[in-house]
């Protein structure tokens, strides 16, 4: 990981957006949500959310580096996610020593200039505990700043078999600015596709069974509500990382252009953002020469996930998440090289 300040993270990757299906407005809006974040807020990397039937929106997730849990001028949510930590397991994110749960991040809903972003609060559930009901219903309490969990999280344990079985629960959030103040279920296992939720029935079709086919992997989102589980949920699409990614995901566009959902000009925009560059001249940078750690800041970007929502009475949407971040090379490590 290569921490250094948000805004100036969020900034270099808002520099590639020219060719994405986005508008200028929604660009600029995000700029200046960037813009007014602390010194404090450090990050690595993030998500930019592009809504390919909305260009007026574009959204942003952050991973909060190491020491976003310390600072005395960090933002509220901040603080909300160290206190998931502190009541979950007793440890601070990074500490080796945590067992059950992993990254934590931050999602803005950015809105326009002038306008605060609700953020909804996501923590991820380590394997070996994303069965654990008990520790999920204290992790969805400890999000909403409840002691207990809702009623409604309970049934849906229950209506889904959640816990048992082969489904996993590998995210949990808390999506406070929403409506009934929902909690969303990251769930995963071979069967996350073909849970009876509203309106799957939509994705039952020749060209849809192509594309997830192509995917490496399924997840389904849900939110479960005050008043019971919402009806718009998602299905994301992931490509396995690694050898083959790019061509793997070129294939899973293709067939995302023949539902129709995607336009061979957005997809091709879409291909044009993965890549990187050495970003010469940061204050990431001038810190790590100070500290005699001189070497080369990267800056990195790739689609992390795109993802199907479905909502019954309404046209099936696509949603697509840009990964971007940095990593710090060492000198020694070029030299080491071969």
């Amino acid at each position: 990981m290569s921490e250094g300040a948000a805004a100036e993270l969020v900034a270099e990757a808002l520099t590639h957006c020219s060719r994405l299906p986005v508008s200028p407005d929604s660009v600029d809006a995000v700029r200046h949500w960037a813009s007014q974040l602390p010194d404090e807020y450090e990050s690595s990397s993030g998500l930019l959310e592009l809504d390919l039937a909305q260009p007026q929106r574009l959204d942003v997730s952050l991973i909060p580096g190491w020491r976003w849990s310390h600072a005395d001028t960090v933002p509220e949510e901040l603080r909300r996610l160290a206190d998931v930590f502190d009541v979950i397991e007793a440890r601070r994110p990074g500490d080796p020593a945590c067992v059950c749960l992993r990254e934590a991040w931050a999602e803005y809903d950015i809105v326009r200039p002038g306008h605060a972003a609700q953020a909804a609060l996501f923590v991820g559930i380590e394997p070996d505990h994303r069965r654990d009901r008990a520790l999920l219903s204290r992790v969805a309490a400890a999000l909403l700043g409840a002691s207990e969990p809702t009623d409604a999280l309970d049934a849906c344990w229950q209506r889904y078999a959640l816990g048992n079985g082969p489904l996993q629960i590998g995210y949990v959030a808390a999506m406070p600015g929403r409506q009934g103040h929902p909690v969303r279920l990251n769930i995963g296992g071979p069967s996350a596709a073909h849970l009876a939720l509203p309106g799957v029935a939509a994705l039952r079709s020749t060209a849809m069974d192509a594309v997830l086919a192509a995917s490496d992997n399924l997840v389904t989102c849900i939110d479960v509500r005050d008043d019971g589980i919402g009806p718009r949920w998602g299905l994301e699409l992931v490509t396995r990382r690694g050898a083959g990614m790019l061509s793997r995901t070129r294939v899973l566009l293709q067939r995302l252009c023949a539902t129709g959902l995607l336009s061979e000009l957005a997809s091709a925009a879409l291909q044009g953002w993965s890549g990187g560059q050495a970003l010469p001249g940061t204050s990431y940078g001038a810190q790590r020469a100070l500290a005699g750690e001189p070497g080369m800041l990267y800056a990195w970007r790739t689609i992390n996930h795109l993802k199907l929502v479905v909502e019954p009475g309404r046209p099936v949407g696509l949603k697509a998440y840009l990964g971007f971040g940095r990593r710090w090379i060492p000198d020694a490590w070029a030299a080491a090289a071969p």
